[in-house]
């Protein structure tokens, strides 16, 4: 349908530091599913879910090792869920309203939740 867009992402990778006495490697495997609904000429509504999983595949006998940003591409070791919902409206040639909302949870982490809402008008 022309009002429907669906996606969906699939990455996967493989890193290691070799600079260690002992080589540490990471595994990473991320998916990602987008459905966006259209309203002709007046706007749209995004949804999005993101999983990402990093795991060490051997790791050096030190626990305070800090690992290199570039070995898991950024991302935090153990799953990491994200979720977003946009909405972009034209109520009028003149009003405007867009509500925006995202979350994610990493590793063990509790959730975090950002909301925002604006409304434009022009004159």
């Amino acid at each position: 349908e022309r009002e429907w867009e669906i996606g969906f992402k699939l990455e996967v990778g493989q890193a290691t530091d070799r600079f260690p006495v002992i080589p540490t490697t990471a595994d990473w495997n991320e998916q990602a599913l987008r459905v966006v609904y259209g309203f002709v000429t007046r706007g749209q509504v995004r949804g999005e879910i993101k999983r990402e999983e990093v795991s060490l595949l051997s790791t050096s006998a030190d626990p305070n090792r800090v690992l290199p940003f570039e070995l898991t591409a950024g991302k935090v070791v153990g799953k990491t869920f994200q979720w977003s919902a946009v909405l972009d409206y034209r109520i009028n040639q003149n009003v405007q309203v867009m509500l925006n909302y995202n979350g994610r949870t990493e590793g063990k982490r509790s959730p975090v939740h950002f909301a925002r809402a604006e409304a434009r008008a022009f004159f």
